[in-house]
């Protein structure tokens, strides 16, 4: 689980009922990741686009990333 799997159900008659709770799980958990890359889509081509420098740092004052403007 802790690298990426989003639930599990045991191969046994007995916990068969979870399967459709495990499956809307992963399900939800797959539009909102959907949705989370849909929307860093969008800021990205929004700020590569406009005529405005924009960049992002550390707090340590390193670059991580910027903008074509800038």
């Amino acid at each position: 689980m802790k690298l990426g799997l989003d639930d599990y159900v045991i191969k046994s008659p007995r916990h068969y009922a979870r399967l459709p709770v495990a499956a809307r799980t992963c399900l939800d958990r797959s539009k909102v990741r959907a949705r989370a890359i849909r929307s860093e889509t969008r800021l990205a081509a929004l700020l590569e686009n406009i005529h405005l420098g924009v960049l992002r740092m550390s707090l340590e004052g390193e670059l991580e990333e910027a903008n074509r403007a800038f």
